[in-house]
């Protein structure tokens, strides 16, 4: 798979960023009937402060950010006819949450690529895998400027991504950097598109108090749940940086470092008395 650029010319070939051709910028513009379809069970955590809304984030034809906060589970909105915009839909909590808003996963799709033509309409999902995809858009139009930014975004066969992204075990752990560098490099290979690399950890040390049997979710999409039990030491499998698990009760985040022990701390959701 390779994408080649010269010029103004964007030639791409084979596999992932073969061309696609797309609508052209019209004055016009079209209602969007736009939906959330979250598969996490992250806002169903009482005391977590986790709302069910999302702020809703695209771009206008002028590179501009546009937003639209609290949409419980669907809005319509108004995008440039065929022009390609990525949309995320981040989760929202409440102004007293201990959680932050960036760390939970993002919904997400592309306009035009996955519009559906229905009753007389236009409808367009976001939703876990998409908000990967998406975000990796997002910051290719962000890194490179938005005119180049997004000439090769709205070039890239975005079906043929979704494809390996979905394949991969935890797609939420996609190496996005690799991904985007490889994009605006002028190269994508079906190997640009892989996950980070995990690393086994033992947590033996604890200072803090987890309910016996409790049942962690990491935030990345694709993951499978962890029983951690009281009074234990743990093992754990996670990338680089700082990760975040969550629970009924609270959250875990981890940190691996390059030198040193891990560093983990739960914080709960409501602080005992």
């Amino acid at each position: 798979m390779n994408l080649f650029l010269s010029g103004s010319v964007i030639l791409l070939s084979t596999f992932l960023c073969a061309c696609a051709p797309i609508a052209s910028l019209m004055d016009s513009t079209e209602r969007v009937h736009f939906s959330c379809a979250s598969s996490s069970t992250l806002g169903e955590y009482s005391g977590s402060g986790i709302q069910q809304s999302w702020t809703v984030t695209w771009y206008d034809s002028a590179g501009s950010l546009q937003s639209r906060s609290g949409v419980i589970a669907e809005t319509d909105i108004e995008l440039e006819k065929g022009y390609f915009t990525p949309i995320l839909a981040q989760r929202e909590v409440s102004d007293n949450s201990v959680v932050m808003a960036e760390v939970l996963p993002a919904l997400g799709c592309l306009y035009p690529h996955q519009g559906r033509h229905e009753k007389g309409g236009i409808f367009i999902t976001a939703n876990e895998l998409g908000g990967i995809v998406a975000s990796v858009a997002f910051k290719a139009i962000k890194d490179a400027g938005y005119s180049r930014g997004h000439q090769i975004a709205a070039h890239c066969n975005w079906e043929k991504c979704i494809e390996r992204v979905a394949s991969l075990k935890e797609p939420g752990l996609l190496d996005r950097e690799r991904f985007v560098l490889a994009l605006l490099g002028g190269k994508v290979r079906s190997y640009d598109i892989v996950g980070q690399k995990k690393k086994a950890i033992r947590i033996e040390d604890r200072r803090f108090y987890i309910p016996r049997g409790e049942l962690f979710i990491p935030a990345w999409y694709g993951s499978e749940a962890i029983t951690i039990e009281e009074g234990e030491s743990f093992s754990l499998a996670l990338p680089s940086g700082t990760s975040y698990l969550f629970s009924p009760s609270g959250f875990l985040s981890v940190t691996i470092r390059e030198e040193g022990s891990p560093v983990s701390f739960f914080t709960p959701y409501r602080l005992q008395d």
